[in-house]
């Protein structure tokens, strides 16, 4: 009997990264044909689960050209984009790509309320989700209303929309100020183009992440974890982290703030936590898979899966059996980045850095690219690494 995965094919753009290797190893293992379009190193293109790649178009605007022109020569009938830039640019021909194929990510108005953080937030408060203090600097004279906050002080880029040109003042992921002073220092850099950052109060805890898959206005997957390492050790990308259970509080803003902004689809909604005050504010909406999917899919729930079954017709929107809690997963090229940054520039001891690092070699941990039944992106991923580093030893 034909199941109903049957006589699809999915086009995962770009298959470049550990979250595309999800997607197909997910759609895969499940009996779905999958098809990669990356880049030569793209660890996607290696798995057993690709049936066929394409390489990326050198130029990065012309990619909804060749999507496009992919679709109609080889019956694609969804599109998994794994990355904001891709989607953006997808959504160029959104109205066209929809003729040929169903496109598992939201249109262009519901993506600009996640990639632009002050629509972001202004969805968040008009539902009561707790959000930092944030002055949005419209122009120049705006500024001096800074000198009100508490300081420290966080930058952030108000958007990250490839739409705007490029030409809007230094790029950077986020910056700290400790005084007035240097905040309007670091500011005037951003003067001439008047494309100014967020300015946030600073605000301690950790990262909380709560990971939806919203369907018709409700719920269909819900998922938490938690960052137990990150590189580099003052905070980073999460190298280690680990399944818990939902927070009833965060939980519930979470779906409230997708449904207000009509969200369809996955998306990750990011928190920030003070363990001793039990304070928690809004961080970003993420509309996208989120790094740490792994983790998700290894602990039974699977984003990538259900939002391709449940994109098709006649698809049954039920609640799949709960998630592990306490089930780890490890990025292990960004583990030994985080050992060697732990023991040269971190409080720690250097023993129990070299502890924790070895503790993660156990029967029970998971890993974000390394997997049993499909070893090749593992070992192409590190003779690669091998490879660029004797080049580079030959050319000094």
């Amino acid at each position: 009997m034909a199941t109903p995965e049957a006589g699809h094919t999915v086009l995962v753009v770009p298959a470049d990264t550990f979250i595309a290797l999800t997607v197909v190893r997910s759609l895969g293992r499940r009996g779905v044909r999958v098809v990669g379009l990356s880049s030569e190193e793209g660890v996607g293109r290696f798995s057993r689960y690709c049936a066929a790649h394409w390489d990326m178009p050198k130029e990065k605007d012309d990619l909804d050209k060749v999507v496009l022109d992919l679709v109609r020569k080889e019956k694609i009938t969804h599109i998994f984009a794994t990355s904001d830039p891709a989607i953006m640019r997808l959504n160029r021909h959104r109205e066209e790509l929809e003729q040929h194929a169903t496109l598992l990510f939201p249109p262009p108005e519901t993506v600009a309320l996640a990639i632009h953080k002050d629509k972001t937030l202004a969805c968040a408060r008009r539902v009561g989700v707790p959000c930092p203090q944030t002055l949005v600097i419209a122009s120049e004279a705006d500024i001096a209303q800074a000198a009100d906050l508490q300081f420290p002080v966080v930058l952030k880029p108000r958007h990250q929309d490839i739409a705007v040109p490029a030409v809007k003042g230094p790029s950077f992921r986020v910056k700290y100020c400790a005084s007035y002073e240097e905040l309007v220092r670091e500011l005037s850099v951003f003067r001439e183009s008047g494309d100014y950052p967020l300015v946030q109060e600073y605000c301690e805890g950790r990262g909380a992440g709560i990971e939806v898959l919203m369907r018709k206005g409700r719920p269909l997957l819900l998922f938490q974890h938690r960052r137990i390492r990150e590189y580099p050790v003052s905070g980073g990308v999460s190298t280690c982290c680990q399944s818990v259970e939902l927070d009833a509080k965060l939980r519930d803003w979470s779906i409230a703030l997708l449904q207000e902004m009509q969200w369809d689809g996955v998306a990750m909604v990011e928190f920030r936590q003070n363990p001793a005050t039990g304070r928690a504010v809004l961080m970003e909406v993420n509309g996208r898979l989120w790094g740490s999917i792994p983790l998700a899919v290894h602990a039974r729930c699977d984003f990538p899966y259900e939002l391709f079954r449940t994109s098709l017709p006649g698809a049954v929107l039920e609640f799949p059996p709960p998630y592990r809690v306490g089930l780890q997963c490890r990025l292990l090229a960004a583990e030994t980045k985080w050992l060697k940054d732990a023991v040269l520039h971190s409080p720690i001891p250097a023993w129990r850095a070299i502890a924790q690092y070895l503790s993660g070699f156990r029967p029970d941990m998971t890993y974000y690219v390394w997997a049993w039944d499909d070893p090749r992106p593992a070992l192409a991923t590190f003779f690669g690494r091998i490879q660029r580093l004797f080049s580079g030893l030959v050319r000094r």
